[in-house]
C-alpha cells in the first residue's frame, strides 16, 4: 500500500474493530463503526416500516343518504365508544415542560346547568387539554372570536364537538400563531371527532340531529382555519345533504347554530371566491346589522342573471357593489371595525352578497370583465376590513392574483380606455387599480406590480400630480378605515414623471 503524507488534509485514521463474543452485544460505539454490506442490501430490498400513527378516518355516510325522512331526536347519552376511549389514551400524557396534574374543570366558568365536557366526553382530563379550550374560549383570540361572540363555543362544548374545537385550538397554536411544539394533538382531536361522528351517522334516530349539524359546522370551520378548500368543500357538501333531510336551514332553531352556519359558509366562500351554499339569517342579521338594507334573495337573482349591458357604467351588478361599499364605509368610519359584531353583522352579509354576483374569465368580452374587476376591487375592499378584525397575511391573495390575470392576460387597461366615452367610467378603472396598490391583504410583490399598472393608467388619463389623483379618489370612493395610510404612501412612487 503506497504510504500516504502525514498531513493534517492526507492522514486517514484506520479503525479496527475488535470480534466479540457472537453471545455479547456489542456497545454502541462498535455497533455504530460496523459495516455490513449484506446487511445493507437486505435493508434495501426488505426496508422495514414501523408503524405509523394513524390520521385518516373515512366516515361512512351510507346510513345517512339512505335515510329518506327527517329524524331528529333529543340528544341522547353522550357515551363514547371503546375506539374513542382508545384513542384518547394518546391524549392522556405529560405536557412537555412536565405538567401532569389533573384539573377537575374547565379553567373558564361553567353556569351551574351545565356539566364539565371533559368529563363527559372523555377527551382528556389533563391541563393541557383546558389549555387549548381555554385558548378557544377565552374571548382573546381574532380567530376563534367570533364565533364566541355567535354563541356556537357555547353549544359546541356539550356535543362531541368539543374534541374538534380543541383540534382548532391546537393547531392554531402549533401552525398559526408557532406558540408550541407539534404533538400531533390536532390530528388525534380530529380523530375522536370522527369516530364520534360516525357513531351518530350509524344511527337512523341521531343522523340529522342537532348535534351532529354542530359536529359538522366545527369540521368545516376547522377546514377554513387550516385553509384546505377540498376538505370545507366535502363537509359542506355533507352538511347541505343533513340539512336538505332535516327540511331546510329554518329547522335550525338555534339562533347560534343558524347564525354559525352563515358565517362559517361565508368564511369558506372567501377562502376559494365560491357561492354560497346557505342564504343569510335575515331575521337574526336585520337585528343587529347596521347596514341601512340587506341584499335580499329578489334582488340577488336579479342580480345574478345578469348578461346584456352596454357600458360598464350602466351595469346593475357594478351599481349595486359600488353602493354597497358606500354604506360599508359609511358604517366602519362611526363603529369599531376590530370588534366582531362589525364583522359578524355589517361584513359578512356584504360578503355573501359579493360572492353571489356573477362571475367573468379573461377570454370574455371587455364589458363582462370590467365587471369582474370591479367585483375583485369590491371584495379586496372588504377583505382590507376584514384585516383589520383578522390581520391573516395575504387574505387576499385569491382575489389580487384574478385581478392581476385580468389586468395583463386579457389586456383590459387600454381597452378600458380606448372604449370609454365618460370619465366615470375612466376613474372606476383608476379606483380598481388604486385598491389593488393599496391593499394590505395582498402580498408586497403584487402591490407593486398593481403600482405599474396604476402608473399607467394615470398616465393615460392624464392626471398630472398626486394632489389631483387624491381628490379624484376620496371624491369617488374611499375609506381610511379599510386602507389606512396607503393612499398617502402612494406618493413615494414616481407615478408622475413625465
Amino acid at each position: 500500500m503506497a504510504e500516504e503524507r502525514n498531513t493534517p488534509t492526507s492522514r486517514r485514521n484506520f479503525v479496527f474493530v475488535p470480534v466479540t463474543n457472537p453471545g455479547e452485544r456489542a456497545d454502541a460505539q462498535t455497533r455504530h463503526l460496523i459495516r455490513s454490506h449484506p446487511q445493507l442490501e437486505h435493508n434495501r430490498l426488505y426496508p422495514r416500516t414501523s408503524p405509523r400513527r394513524k390520521n385518516i378516518i373515512e366516515l361512512d355516510v351510507t346510513p345517512l343518504l339512505e335515510n329518506s325522512q327527517t329524524l331528529v331526536s333529543p340528544r341522547g347519552a353522550h357515551t363514547p365508544s371503546s375506539d374513542v376511549r382508545a384513542s384518547t389514551q394518546l391524549l392522556r400524557q405529560d405536557d412537555e415542560d412536565g405538567r401532569n396534574q389533573l384539573i377537575p374543570s374547565l379553567v373558564t366558568a361553567l353556569s351551574a346547568h351545565r356539566f364539565d365536557p371533559f368529563v363527559s366526553f372523555d377527551i382528556g382530563l389533563s391541563y393541557r387539554s383546558h389549555q387549548l379550550w381555554d385558548h378557544a374560549y377565552d374571548g382573546t383570540c381574532p380567530k376563534f372570536r367570533a364565533l364566541n361572540t355567535i354563541g356556537f363555543l357555547s353549544i359546541a362544548r356539550e356535543t362531541i364537538a368539543i374534541s374538534q374545537m380543541l383540534a382548532s385550538s391546537a393547531w392554531h397554536l402549533v401552525h398559526y400563531l408557532r406558540s408550541d411544539n407539534d404533538r400531533g394533538e390536532d390530528v388525534r382531536y380530529s380523530l375522536i371527532t370522527t369516530q364520534s361522528l360516525q357513531q351518530k351517522l350509524d344511527n337512523p334516530l341521531t343522523c340529522t340531529t342537532d348535534e351532529v349539524v354542530i359536529t359538522v359546522l366545527a369540521m368545516a370551520a376547522y377546514a377554513n382555519l387550516i385553509g384546505n378548500i377540498s376538505l370545507f368543500k366535502v363537509h359542506a357538501d355533507g352538511l347541505s345533504e343533513i340539512i336538505r333531510l332535516r327540511g331546510g336551514e329554518d329547522s335550525l332553531t338555534l339562533p347560534s347554530l343558524r347564525l354559525a352556519l352563515f358565517w362559517i359558509d361565508v368564511n369558506g366562500c372567501f377562502r376559494a371566491d365560491s357561492s354560497p351554499r346557505f342564504p343569510p339569517p335575515y331575521p337574526q342579521l336585520a337585528a343587529q346589522s347596521n347596514l341601512p338594507t340587506l341584499t335580499m334573495p329578489l334582488e340577488q337573482r336579479e342580480l345574478s342573471s345578469e348578461h346584456i349591458f352596454t357600458s360598464i357604467t350602466e351595469s346593475r351588478v357594478v351599481t349595486f357593489i359600488l353602493c354597497k361599499l358606500h354604506e360599508i364605509t359609511t358604517i366602519a368610519h362611526h363603529h369599531d371595525t376590530h370588534r366582531a359584531h362589525f364583522a359578524i353583522f355589517s361584513l359578512s352579509p356584504m360578503m355573501h352578497a359579493f360572492f353571489s354576483l356573477p362571475r367573468a374569465a379573461v377570454h370574455d368580452e371587455l364589458h363582462l370583465r370590467q365587471r369582474e374587476s370591479v367585483r375583485l376591487a369590491g371584495i379586496l375592499f372588504l377583505l382590507n376590513l376584514r384585516y383589520r378584525f383578522d390581520d391573516e397575511l395575504e387574505s387576499g391573495l385569491i382575489y389580487g392574483l384574478k385581478l392581476q390575470d385580468m389586468f395583463q392576460k386579457s389586456g383590459i387597461i387600454s381597452e378600458w380606455i380606448k372604449e370609454s366615452h365618460s370619465s366615470d367610467a375612466r376613474i372606476l378603472l383608476l379606483w380598481i387599480s388604486t385598491v389593488a396598490a393599496c391593499s394590505p391583504c395582498i402580498s408586497e410583490t403584487l402591490r407593486t406590480s398593481f403600482v405599474n399598472c396604476l402608473s399607467r393608467v394615470i398616465a393615460l388619463m392624464g392626471i398630472s400630480t398626486f394632489e389631483a389623483f387624491e381628490t379624484l379618489i376620496k371624491e369617488f370612493l374611499w375609506c381610511e378605515e379599510a386602507f389606512g395610510s396607503e393612499l398617502r404612501h402612494l406618493n413615494r412612487y414616481s407615478l408622475f414623471d413625465s
